[in-house]
């Protein structure tokens, strides 16, 4: 159900690339930071579609890979902070990256062989000489033996994850951004004044 009225729609509607950028800051934040998962499911329930990518900045290339990952033998209301915590340091050991580079943006029931699942969508930053390495993280992301396992390993001791399985998992390449240069010879990038903004948002939320 949607809680956001049409004004809230149209705003969040408009906030482009400022979304991706608060999504970015968000995994670098601690445990106290910003819900991106549950603000991007009261979002998708509201029907609103948002670009998860940055905001391009100067002289800096950027990209993201996108993970969709089922899980089998997990809930919704079992997938509580500390089981998303054991499935980023999963997926970042599976992918190769720090912890703090993967984001879960989203998650919502699925069913796998008829059985109770999750379906976790999860984003990975790259950026400057690691973006060169997008193709090797999609890769490494399908490897659901894997990718299992470390989450296995990562989660705590009475976690639902302890027995959960990796149903399947796929990752996409989003594009390039930042780093361009244009036809005046300026990197193309978004005006300071906007990523202030994105900031502030974030920190708000």
């Amino acid at each position: 159900m949607c809680g956001m009225s049409s004004g809230e729609k149209d705003a969040i509607k408009n906030f482009g690339c400022c979304y991706g950028t608060m999504i970015a800051i968000a995994g670098l934040a601690d445990d106290n930071g910003p819900d991106v998962a549950e603000m991007s499911r009261q979002i998708s329930n509201c029907g609103v579609e948002v670009s998860t990518l940055p905001c391009a900045m100067t002289g800096i290339k950027q990209t993201q890979v996108v993970a969709q990952t089922t899980l089998s033998g997990v809930t919704v209301a079992q997938f509580d902070s500390s089981a998303q915590t054991a499935f980023k340091t999963g997926m970042a050991k599976t992918i190769g990256v720090d912890s703090q580079k993967v984001t879960i943006s989203s998650f919502k029931a699925a069913t796998v062989r008829r059985a109770t699942g999750l379906e976790v969508d999860t984003q990975v930053l790259l950026t400057g000489d690691a973006v060169d390495t997008a193709s090797a993280v999609k890769t490494k992301m399908a490897d659901k033996s894997l990718l299992t396992t470390n989450i296995k390993a990562a989660a705590p001791t009475g976690s639902s994850l302890k027995s959960a399985t990796v149903a399947s998992s796929s990752g996409t390449v989003s594009a390039t951004v930042g780093g361009e240069i244009n036809a005046s010879g300026m990197a193309a990038q978004a005006p300071l004044a906007t990523l202030l903004v994105c900031l502030a948002a974030a920190l708000l939320q």
